[in-house]
């Protein structure tokens, strides 16, 4: 989280601007990417046929779309990180609720399967989703005609409704595989639907346009894997076969040297031939 200047305080989310909002996103984001590149796992590296690249985009669950464009290598990353790849099915809380009321994120444990308590709640901790960012006005309680708060009948909490009279901010929602869910129907759950991603795909097969990038850009990764994910979304977003990109400067100082060493034989096959005629 961005920093308060005057108090040198973390900010709070409601406190923050867009700018420091999507920051942090982008830091999150970020870090799933190295998680990625740590485990040497990168899937961007990887030759994959066009049904390879389908089966592993990750898709939401309850309406069986798939997520695209950048995020959706991000929620692959997740994926991969945790062990999600042969399935990557994700849903809100409260996509779950909908489809299972008693369903709730499972709680995280240590290595002896012991619960893991917050330092800043001191309650336990949940265990790990990935957060996405949208923009939305502004969420204010929703109240009844005698302006009563209406509450949740599952969670008892407040239900949130968008305040139209003020400016659009940057929220976040968090998506958890289903995996991650206690109580949550797996038969309820839809297959994955790539029909609107097809769709997609032939308006850039037909088209001078060209897929986005740019999220992918925004995240501040290193050079060669920037250049390299935006490949392999290149690929996922058109529907093609995958190669990995060639790190062209590897190959020109191999290609250098090589040239160098053919450079070097030259040179020396005429002295071996001048010695022989001496000898």
């Amino acid at each position: 989280m961005p920093i308060d200047k005057t108090t040198g305080e973390i900010k709070k989310w409601e406190n923050s601007n867009n700018k420091e909002r999507l920051q942090n996103i982008h830091s999150n984001h970020k870090y799933e990417v190295a998680i990625t590149c740590k485990q040497k796992k990168q899937f961007w590296q990887q030759k994959r046929s066009k049904a390879e690249i389908d089966k592993a985009i990750p898709y939401n669950g309850v309406t069986g779309k798939p997520y695209t464009k950048g995020v959706s290598l991000v929620i692959q990353c997740h994926a991969i990180n945790n062990g999600f790849e042969k399935n990557p099915v994700y849903l809100t809380l409260n996509q779950a609720m909908a489809v299972s009321p008693n369903a709730e994120v499972k709680k995280a444990v240590d290595r002896n399967g012991k619960p893991i308590i917050s330092e800043l709640s001191n309650k336990e901790q949940r265990v790990r989703g990935i957060k996405v960012s949208y923009m939305a006005h502004p969420k204010i309680p929703k109240k009844n005609d005698k302006g009563e708060i209406i509450t949740n009948p599952h969670t008892q909490k407040p239900i949130m409704i968008e305040d139209l009279t003020r400016p659009k901010m940057l929220e976040t929602i968090t998506l958890y595989h289903a995996s991650q869910f206690e109580n949550l129907d797996m038969n309820m759950l839809r297959g994955k639907d790539l029909s609107s991603l097809e769709q997609e795909r032939e308006f850039f097969r037909n088209s001078f346009k060209e897929p986005s990038t740019q999220y992918i850009e925004s995240l501040g990764l290193n050079p060669n894997t920037q250049r390299e994910m935006k490949a392999y979304l290149m690929a996922q977003s058109k529907g093609r076969d995958f190669a990995p990109v060639i790190d062209y400067n590897k190959n020109t100082s191999q290609e250098v040297s090589q040239e160098n060493t053919k450079e070097q034989t030259k040179v020396k096959q005429p002295k071996q031939k001048e010695v022989s005629r001496v000898m």
